[in-house]
């Protein structure tokens, strides 16, 4: 389960504005930007292996592709929850040409192939010893990044926290000004901003697990009300 610190909430005046209308009355408006903010600490990660091969054979190529294809996914079945966490790419095969010095013409040395395989690993237990045996399919290429479970919820959750806010704001100004609140006019979501989180392709040493920060994510969204 992710880690949830305390929510941060703040309201900023984006601007008022008063504009005359077509019949020459006015159309008085507020303009507010709310703010909400979660602070998390990721609890996924995901993997990416990309296998590659080479050979003048395309058949060698292929079977040694297929095997190193094969350790990977072993690999993979001892950490995905469900089929869902295992995703392989589609096979992609290029012809390779280098140019001849004599003839100044280009010649075929090889084929190569490449496949990538995505591997979900819903907690961090045994993190080394995953990274450890990927590693030792030989000759993959590997990366990693972190993913906080329910996100798209957070993010909802987030939105309607930011506009409860923006309204609670604008409310607080115009009744200041003797005022009341009218009906929403616009809604726009400026940003949501996801934070950083440093991708490696490896991690600190001496570790039994991923050691991910935390990291804040925010959503702003700029509201506009009708003044009564």
């Amino acid at each position: 389960m992710q880690k949830i610190a305390t929510v941060v909430l703040f309201a900023l005046v984006a601007g008022a504005a008063i504009t005359a209308t077509a019949a020459g009355g006015v159309d008085r408006r507020v303009v507010v930007v709310g703010i909400a903010s979660r602070a998390v600490v990721p609890d996924i990660v995901v993997w990416t292996v990309t296998v590659t091969t080479e050979d003048p054979d395309l058949q060698v190529a292929k079977r040694v592709n297929d095997e190193r294809i094969s350790a990977v996914l072993d690999v993979a079945e001892t950490v995905a929850s469900s089929h869902n966490d295992i995703e392989t790419g589609p096979v992609r095969i290029e012809r390779r040409y280098a140019r001849n010095d004599l003839t100044n013409m280009r010649e075929f040395t090889h084929f190569r192939i490449e496949r990538k395989i995505k591997i979900t690993q819903q907690n961090f237990e045994g993190f080394e010893k995953v990274l450890n045996e990927l590693v030792m399919c030989a000759e993959v290429e590997l990366s990693y990044y972190y993913e906080v479970s329910g996100e798209p919820e957070l993010y909802e959750e987030l939105r309607l926290l930011a506009l409860d806010h923006a309204k609670a704001k604008a409310k607080s100004m115009v009744e200041r000004l003797d005022s009341e609140l009218g009906q929403v006019v616009e809604i726009n979501e400026l940003s949501v901003s996801r934070g950083s989180w440093t991708k490696g392709d490896s991690p600190p040493p001496k570790i039994d697990r991923a050691s991910p920060e935390e990291r804040t994510i925010t959503v702003s969204l700029s509201v506009t009300f009708e003044i009564e």
